[in-house]
């Protein structure tokens, strides 16, 4: 089987175990070698069966994880989860595309591949030399950016899309009057040992809906979209109940909300079990 022939095989196993709807996803999962995005091999695999090192790309193309950053424990995450979010985004020809740990800058390809190149993806990295390592491989994507800095000192939100790959437990205050209308922003909300629930914010006409899309256990984010003290206070919202997340159906201020629809707040913000337009 040619490299080419498993990468197709391994987007149409995506798009089967994922639900993928937009073919689009499927031929960008297909198109992009994963292995530009790596370290030398051999690779460090984590997959279903256990550990296991291996210098065949083929191993690379299937639901697995791969080593990145031995030295800070980062990982390229397992492929479906990011499959379905990605469709779930429903990421534009044309669009802005922000990526919040953009890692080795497998997903910014990915996303550049459904943008085009009349699109933008501006993929941000906290670790300097790791965003210097996701620069030099996405060369051949003319339509990305890869910025060396942390997403809280965003002073602007020109994106149709934002994706977030790492664990939050909050949005900057200024992010969500800064939603233009339509846009979506994808974002795991985690407590300290990585577990949470992968939420999906829209801007629509009457305020920002919130759909819960995914369980997840992932690394958490550094910088201005984790607080200590948040973390805390989700920790105990997700110890009282480990189901509250998955409630949330809408992102509003705090001083329009009632005590018994709040599930949990941050920077004057609270995710509430309210729908918009109830």
């Amino acid at each position: 089987m040619t490299e080419a022939e498993t990468r197709q095989r391994f987007a149409q196993g995506l798009m089967r175990a994922a639900g993928v709807r937009d073919p689009r996803v499927a031929g960008a999962f297909a198109s992009i070698p994963r292995e530009t995005f790596l370290p030398p091999s051999p690779w460090r695999i984590e997959g279903p069966g256990g550990g296991f090192a291996s210098s065949d790309p083929a191993a690379l193309y299937g639901d697995v994880r791969v080593a990145i950053e031995p030295a800070h424990d980062l990982w390229q995450a397992e492929p479906q989860l990011w499959a379905f979010v990605i469709d779930r985004l429903a990421v534009p020809a044309g669009g802005k595309v922000l990526l919040v740990g953009a890692g080795s800058g497998y997903l910014a390809a990915i996303l550049a591949d459904l943008v085009g190149s009349t699109g933008v993806v501006t993929a941000l990295e906290a670790l300097p030399a790791l965003a210097e390592r996701a620069r030099l491989a996405l060369r051949p994507w003319a339509c990305v950016q890869v910025l060396a800095m942390d997403a809280g000192d965003l002073a602007r939100l020109p994106f149709d899309r934002i994706l977030v790959t790492c664990g939050i437990t909050g949005l900057p205050v200024g992010w969500p009057g800064q939603l233009q209308q339509g846009a979506r922003l994808a974002a795991p909300f985690t407590g300290a040992d990585g577990g949470g629930v992968l939420l999906l914010l829209e801007r629509r006409l009457d305020g920002i809906g919130v759909t819960p899309l995914s369980g997840v256990h992932i690394q958490p984010a550094l910088g201005g979209l984790r607080d200590s003290r948040q973390e805390r206070v989700l920790d105990g919202v997700l110890l009282a109940d480990k189901e509250a997340l998955w409630r949330a159906r809408s992102l509003q201020p705090q001083d329009r909300t009632r005590p018994a629809e709040r599930i949990y707040g941050f920077a004057g913000q609270v995710l509430s079990m309210q729908p918009l337009g109830q």
